[in-house]
């Protein structure tokens, strides 16, 4: 799958449609983090995206909005059979960053936001665009974009990085 369009009709089935992309995804995470741009206007349904990906993947508590917090973070059990190294499970850790609110993309680098991108971690970042020059490549690429009068959208995930 290096393209996936996709018309969705409800913030639900935007959900099932995330849902659905994270368990294809898991089985192939490596000792590098999975870096995913979350990219569409406001309203979009970025978050809720982010809150089916989770679910996908496991995670069954509160899925909070990092708007004002920037960056929330969440530890999924990783229960999936390695075997090169199948006595050792390390948990999977998942940041969610919502970076609407920075000024310049200088305060990235001040957060240290490269701290957060490490083996076994998977970044969804929201607003990109808003710390350009700090962020690593991008593995996926999921834009969702308003379509006819706000009814539905349109969502495209998309493989960027060919070489996983």
């Amino acid at each position: 799958m290096s393209e996936w369009p996709q018309v969705v009709q409800s913030p639900e089935e935007l959900m099932q449609r995330a849902k659905a992309f994270a368990a294809k995804i898991r089985l192939n995470l490596s000792q590098k983090p999975m870096v995913i741009y979350l990219l569409g206007e406001l309203g979009a349904g970025k978050t809720t995206f982010c809150k089916g990906f989770l679910s996908g993947l496991g995670y069954q508590g509160l899925v909070k909005s990092p708007t004002y917090t920037l960056v929330e973070s969440y530890d999924i059990k990783d229960d999936i059979k390695d075997d090169i190294k199948d006595d050792i499970k390390d948990d999977i850790k998942i940041y969610h960053f919502d970076l609407y609110r920075l000024s310049s993309p200088l305060e990235a680098e001040e957060m240290g936001i490269l701290d957060y991108f490490h083996a076994k971690a998977i970044v969804l970042i929201e607003w990109p665009e808003k710390a350009k020059g700090f962020l690593p490549k991008e593995d996926w690429q999921v834009c969702i974009d308003f379509q006819e009068n706000n009814l539905h959208r349109l969502m495209n995930i998309k493989k960027i990085n060919q070489n996983d």
